[in-house]
């Protein structure tokens, strides 16, 4: 799916009194997602460095 019809589509889940700010919100959520998961796929993540160095001092 191209990003465009990702954008449309995330849209269109939305109620119909959604604000620009809420559709500003849902695009920005979902471009930070698969921005982490082209990442992830592409080896660039440091996930398991931020889980093991911090993970204990936020619980």
């Amino acid at each position: 799916m191209k990003i465009k019809e990702i954008a449309i589509e995330s849209i269109k889940e939305l109620p119909n009194d959604v604000t620009w700010e809420d559709i500003k919100e849902r695009i920005d959520f979902i471009a930070g997602v698969r921005k982490g998961l082209m990442e992830l796929d592409e080896g660039r993540s440091n996930c398991k460095y931020w889980f093991d160095s911090n993970l204990l001092e936020y619980w």
